[in-house]
């Protein structure tokens, strides 16, 4: 799943199915000025990089809910919940992949 997200953040277009991942990213990227969002990098960049693409830019929302989680704890704050919808945490739930334009 794929959804444009606008200057401010938001949907610039409906959310779109992609039925290859790594074409369609390659075509973003040399489009340039791309920033991803995606719920874990850790299986679906190694798909890219399997398939020789690199991104320029990216957001791994289950290491930026770790680092959170991490800065949280050495304050000594709790959380009840994680975001995303990742496996194990609640709160709101992450939808797939966003490709958004502009500075990050």
């Amino acid at each position: 799943m794929l959804c444009e997200l606008g200057e401010d953040g938001g949907p610039a277009r409906s959310p779109a199915q992609v039925t290859d991942l790594a074409v369609t990213v390659r075509e973003y990227e040399r489009g340039g000025d791309t920033r991803w969002v995606w719920p874990s990098s850790a299986t679906l960049y190694q798909r890219l990089l399997g398939a020789g693409i690199r991104v320029a830019r990216c957001h791994d929302v289950a290491l930026a809910d770790a680092l959170i989680l991490g800065r949280d704890a050495a304050l000594g704050a709790t959380r009840s919940g994680r975001c995303c919808g990742l496996p194990g945490r609640t709160g709101r739930a992450a939808t797939g992949l966003a490709a958004g334009s502009g500075t990050p």
